[in-house]
């Protein structure tokens, strides 16, 4: 079986304070062990508790993306494929529009 040890998962936590506020935060957990993050703030009510949360999960996703930033293995090559597509509609458009001229040209009476 595989090693976990360098796997690294980060979730929203919501922490309920004495005073009945809910403090969302969002939290990884390493080696067994909570690591808090960032906190995101403290909810009063459901409805600001709901708006937190969401708030964590996009702060995770840039995270997440910052650790591990994506890449576009086959930017260039969509590019010059796109290029050559605008070109081949151009082209087509031209000739429709040049046999449309034509015929318009050499109509018998």
């Amino acid at each position: 079986m595989g090693d976990a040890k360098g796997f690294l998962t980060m979730f929203v936590r919501k922490k309920k304070h004495r005073s009945g506020n809910v403090g969302v935060i969002v939290v990884e957990k390493v080696g067994g062990r909570m690591k808090e993050l960032a906190t995101i703030g403290v909810a009063h009510s459901g409805a600001e508790a709901d708006n937190l949360v969401l708030k964590a999960k996009e702060w995770i996703s840039k995270e997440e993306a910052r650790r591990q930033p994506r890449l576009d293995l086959f930017g260039e090559e969509r590019e010059a494929c796109e290029r050559e597509r605008e070109e081949v509609s151009r082209e087509d458009h031209f000739s429709s529009l040049h046999a449309c001229a034509f015929a318009q040209k050499f109509v018998p009476l």
